[in-house]
């Protein structure tokens, strides 16, 4: 009897893993189901992003419950799959605003900045989209004074002077077009 109660513990002992353990065999096996046996939530929700990031399995973005993480999470995917619409899973208004950005500069595109919710940030979007891609049509959607830099600033790129004349600023346009002047005469 006190042989198989001796059997008994070491086979339960063997058998029994702690949190720890288990998030390191999820880790090594690369398999977020593990990571449902994780008892602490906090762990389970490490254990999950963790096994996110070594496997790129966007599926388990549902599964983290700590929002930060979850929309870090939804972030990452959204870049590397370059789709924009995953954004819409990032709960918090600025990680969302941010995650568009990062899909429009990923795959040099203006319209996922159409969707970024803060003015200041929408325009950032589209600025950096037309100086990524050297388009000054993408300029027209900049609000205000930001449109003038933005085409004088692809114009100057460019060279093109014609550029210069989206410029509604008439000194701005005057001094586009004496800059690039300066530039093909190598002045």
């Amino acid at each position: 009897m006190r042989a198989w109660i001796l059997a008994l513990a070491m086979v339960c002992c063997c058998i029994y893993m702690t949190d720890k353990d288990l998030v390191a065999d999820a880790l090594s096996k690369k398999d977020h189901s593990v990571c449902d046996r994780v008892e602490d939530g906090k762990l389970r929700d490490e254990c999950n992003y963790w096994v996110f990031q070594a496997t790129a399995n966007a599926s388990i973005c549902f599964k983290i419950g700590d929002q930060e993480k979850a929309d870090t999470c939804f972030m990452q995917t959204a870049v590397s799959a370059k789709q924009a619409w995953i954004c819409d899973r990032v709960k918090e208004s600025g990680g969302r605003d941010s995650c568009l950005m990062q899909v429009g500069r990923a795959i040099k595109e203006a319209y996922p900045c159409d969707s970024v919710s803060d003015n200041a940030q929408r325009d950032e979007c589209f600025m950096e989209i037309a100086l990524l891609v050297n388009d000054s049509s993408v300029c027209w959607r900049l609000q205000g004074a930001p449109r003038d830099y933005c085409h004088r600033r692809v114009a100057e790129t460019l060279r093109n002077s014609p550029t210069c004349e989206n410029i509604q600023d008439e000194r701005a346009r005057e001094g586009c077009q004496e800059t690039i002047t300066r530039s093909l005469l190598g002045i």
